[in-house]
């Protein structure tokens, strides 16, 4: 087969899998519909038990919805690693299919992915979930500091009450190690790229010019990344100071290239330093 043909199957997957995400997205938003409407009609205000039942209910759905967005999303980005390294292989190919690796236009949003967006909505339902379950967590607890029969309802409710309680701050928790990994997973992701762009700038390249506009380039989204990680470590980025030539074929001639090959040396320094800490 030829390269072609090859990145033609290679695209043909990643679409497919989109559409097996979309289909997993869509099952999901008519899930959390369906409970929405479910809590709408069946609510009593009587009793708050069916109310967090509901709710609970309906939380473990936008959870559940999070990771199959996070697994649609892993199974979709394995073929646009192939198809990236196939473009890249091939310098006809790497120099004008430029659309995922190098994009001519600019992303009208800034820093925010589509996977971001793509989970808002997820999110938007976690978010109602959590406020319709501490709602009726404190009417609960109201309700027992008043004087009342002790029933089975009552003691159900209790009971259900505390470990939805447990449940709200488990995943509050969660949420923000999965944002605290999400950025660990990127800036590492981004270290790979800068390793073999510096790894390409230690040779004579065809367009020097362009190596470094786009070494110069990585410099700075290594800043941004490492800054959402932790401000100190955008900082020490940002204020490389003095560091060290790092080996180049002597061939290369550009003193700019020459000076990005060590530069970007630095920030992959700089970046395993952070990962390493994160990592403990």
């Amino acid at each position: 087969m030829t390269k072609m043909e090859i990145l033609k199957v290679v695209v043909d997957l990643a679409e497919k899998e989109s559409d097996r995400g979309w289909t997993r997205y869509s099952m999901m938003l008519y899930s959390s519909s369906a409970m929405v409407g479910i809590l709408a009609f069946a609510a009593n205000p009587q009793s708050n038990f069916p109310n967090i039942l509901a709710s609970t209910f309906g939380l473990s759905i936008a959870v559940v919805w999070l990771f199959v967005n996070r697994a649609s999303r892993f199974y979709e980005r394995r073929w646009h690693l192939d198809f990236d390294a196939i473009v890249n292989s091939d310098r006809t190919l790497s120099k004008w299919v430029r659309g995922r690796i190098e994009p001519r236009l600019h992303w009208p949003l800034g820093d925010k992915s589509g996977t971001f967006f793509f989970n808002m909505l997820p999110v938007a339902f976690l978010i109602l979930w959590v406020s319709i379950l501490l709602r009726e967590i404190i009417l609960a607890a109201q309700r027992q500091n008043s004087p009342r029969e002790l029933t089975m309802e009552n003691v159900l409710s209790g009971i259900v009450t505390g470990v939805a309680t447990v449940a709200v701050i488990g995943i509050i928790a969660w949420l923000w190690r999965l944002l605290r990994e999400r950025r660990v997973k990127q800036m590492a992701d981004l270290m790979e790229v800068i390793i073999e762009h510096r790894n390409a700038g230690r040779h004579v390249v065809p367009e020097a010019s362009e190596w470094v506009r786009r070494a110069k380039a990585l410099e700075h989204e290594a800043e941004k990344r490492a800054g959402k990680v932790s401000k100190a470590s955008g900082v020490l980025i940002h204020s490389l100071g003095e560091f060290p030539d790092f080996p180049v074929d002597s061939k290369v001639r550009d003193p700019d290239q020459r000076h990005y090959v060590s530069l970007l040396t630095a920030v992959i320094s700089r970046m395993r330093d952070t990962l390493g800490r994160h990592d403990r």
